[in-house]
């Protein structure tokens, strides 16, 4: 027995009120006594099927996914396979990009007081109605009896709309009634610990004319599932751009089931969906013979304008695309960095240029970089477009 060790307590880690302990923590009277008990525990625990799911085995069965073609169809117009087979070039790339930890600031801690049948707790949650429900429902209380005290600290990033750290915190402090403690994730916890931004594979093709127009897309996208519906921040555009550019396109998926908790990153979806695409479409004006800057032109003039706005009201979630705005950024940052086409490159120089359209912004970018002898990048200078419309809450925040 250490000294300073007051209780070790299973608990429920998981986002269900009612799912079995599937940890053990350790309360004492300091976090080093904790973390010392912690490192000493020996525990036996039961991992049922969860071998089954691996970075290892979720590439292989990505591969096999990729090999059989998609599942379900997610966006098909014109005839893209007929499209790709005239084309006179065509591009294919295959991108993925793994789970990642939101790695947050502050590792999630949260403070909880249980006493009288009334818990009280310190903290900060991206979410904090929701918390106190999970709260209530697990230790079987009122809402009404739960007090919250907000605090703003730690960044959240998304991480902190989950909230199993505020869970975890109520069974501790229920473990000590009368006496309040803090529940303190260290930097490993939060990354083996968290609801992680979902992974996924991209295969890409697409197809050219003589002249460099792009004619066609298809991306078979392989995903994340569980109980059937795409996991959190797992989803795919239908819709996702050049695919209202072009006559012949073909989205589709496979799912993949997954044990993995994920949850939203930001900007979801859109932090892993727009390295592909723009990667995607760099490769491909390459391949034009021209500028990414001037295929997205190409790509905006057949872009169909957004329906008109009605005065006084506000965006919906989901605010169709505007090829004008796009258009602006574009040209605005080309102006600025004196950006004329593809640069030649050569002695550890290069300049990139990157474009997306997110949560209702358009931004465009300019990169100077240089690479030394060593492999050193440096970042010498950025150049930056962005047009967010006038539905800024907060315009000194943004």
């Amino acid at each position: 027995v250490l000294k300073g060790v007051l209780a070790v307590v299973p608990i429920n880690s998981s986002y269900h009120p009612t799912g079995p302990n599937d940890a053990v923590a350790v309360i004492a009277d300091s976090w080093w006594t904790a973390n010392r008990a912690r490192e000493g525990l020996k525990i036996d625990w039961a991992v049922g099927d969860r071998t089954k799911h691996s970075s290892a085995a979720y590439r292989a069965q990505a591969r096999a996914a990729s090999d059989a073609g998609a599942q379900k169809p997610l966006n098909r117009k014109g005839d893209a396979a007929a499209a790709l087979t005239s084309a006179a070039k065509r591009v294919t790339a295959r991108y993925h990009y793994p789970f990642i930890a939101h790695a947050t600031l502050e590792p999630p801690s949260f403070t909880g007081l249980f006493r009288d049948g009334r818990y009280e707790f310190w903290g900060n949650s991206q979410r904090p109605e929701r918390g106190r429900k999970l709260v209530a429902d697990m230790l079987a209380l009122n809402p009404d009896s739960i007090i919250m005290h907000q605090v703003r600290a730690g960044g959240g990033f998304g991480r902190r709309l989950q909230n199993d750290y505020m869970a975890m915190a109520a069974q501790l402090a229920r473990a000590m009634p009368g006496r309040a403690g803090e529940l303190l994730f260290d930097r490993t916890d939060d990354l083996r610990h968290g609801f992680y931004r979902p992974g996924a594979w991209h295969e890409l093709t697409a197809g050219l004319d003589a002249q460099g127009n792009m004619l066609a897309i298809r991306d078979h996208f392989v995903g994340f599932t569980r109980g059937g519906e795409p996991v959190t921040g797992g989803t795919f555009p239908a819709n996702e751009f050049p695919a209202l550019s072009l006559d012949h396109v073909d989205y589709g998926v496979t799912w993949l089931d997954t044990n993995v908790p994920t949850g939203n990153l930001r900007a979801p979806v859109s932090n892993a969906i727009a390295f592909v695409f723009q990667s995607f479409l760099d490769e491909v004006a390459l391949a034009a013979g021209i500028g990414l800057p001037d295929l997205l032109r190409g790509l905006f003039a057949k872009s169909p304008a957004p329906p008109p706005a009605v005065a006084g009201s506000a965006p919906a979630r989901g605010v169709p695309f505007s090829p004008v705005r796009a258009l602006g950024v574009v040209d605005k940052v080309c102006e600025m960095a004196g950006f004329t086409g593809r640069p030649a490159g050569g002695g550890g120089k290069g300049r990139g240029f990157g474009y997306y359209f997110s949560h209702f912004g358009y931004f465009a970018e300019v990169v100077d970089l240089s690479v030394d002898k060593r492999g050193k990048v440096t970042v010498e200078k950025i150049w930056v477009a962005g047009d967010v419309g006038s539905q800024i809450i907060n315009p000194v925040n943004a």
